[in-house]
């Protein structure tokens, strides 16, 4: 295990679930969930030591549902010759400006709140799909069944459920790809912005939803930010995204 993924691993356990159950009052007690779906768990095909190997190109692209998704899609677009060398890794509902696009997702991280019929269609498209169980999906999760995917959770892994230490599906996509050591992009992020189409796909913009996913996009920057001294997150906008600054899409995919 990488120094910088071991660190992480601690992190999560000792900083980031406190401190996200003290700031968004979320218990995180959720072993009796995983016991009651442990059969989900257990047919996962990788365990807590080896789901970092699922990544094996050593540069990835996170697509993120921010408003300026669309933008960036069409700005990679552009480039050719890269598709063999880069993973394509997005959060939920981005998937399918990814695939409208012609895109398909290599990875697509996901609590099923932006609808199954998109998880169903990236799952015909081959993509590899982590499925989190948390206490407000689990009626989700019982609709999709035990389908070809990996079942995780965000407390310590038990019943064959796998974490990739994260919060949100942005930066619990973010935190894999850092963990499994590839130079990561993140497009398609912006923390700041109200939520997009992309990121509300299927949900009803009351005034609460939007005030706790704003709280949430608050805490998944504060994680990107920590998780940005790895040296391995890169940003077209760091006022937006943390990470380094690449001035060009081409010179990650071409030149780092």
């Amino acid at each position: 295990m990488g120094k910088w993924r071991q660190h992480w691993e601690n992190r999560w356990f000792e900083y980031w679930l406190p401190t996200l159950k003290d700031q968004l009052g979320i218990s995180f007690e959720e072993s009796a969930i995983l016991q009651e779906f442990s059969e989900y768990g257990l047919r996962n095909t990788v365990s807590q030591n080896t789901v970092f190997s699922v990544l094996q190109e050593k540069k990835s692209i996170v697509f993120g549902g921010g408003p300026n998704l669309i933008q960036h899609i069409k700005m990679l677009k552009r480039h050719e010759d890269w598709e063999n060398e880069v993973s394509i890794i997005v959060a939920d509902g981005a998937a399918q400006a990814l695939l409208d696009e012609g895109f398909t997702p290599s990875i697509v991280f996901t609590d099923l709140d932006g609808g199954l019929d998109l998880i169903d269609r990236c799952l015909k498209e081959s993509s590899i799909v982590f499925v989190l169980l948390h206490s407000d999906n689990t009626h989700l999760v019982r609709e999709f069944g035990i389908r070809k995917a990996i079942y995780c959770t965000q407390i310590k892994p038990m019943f064959g459920f796998v974490n990739t230490f994260g919060f949100t599906d942005g930066d619990r996509a973010i935190s894999f790809s850092v963990c499994s050591g590839a130079k990561t992009l993140c497009l398609g992020f912006d923390f700041r912005a109200p939520p997009s189409q992309f990121s509300t796909r299927k949900k009803q913009l009351i005034d609460q939803y939007l005030t706790q996913k704003k709280a949430k996009l608050s805490a998944a920057e504060n994680i990107v930010q920590e998780l940005a001294q790895s040296g391995l997150v890169y940003t077209l906008d760091p006022a937006r995204c943390p990470g380094i600054k690449v001035f060009r899409i081409d010179d990650f995919l071409y030149n780092l």
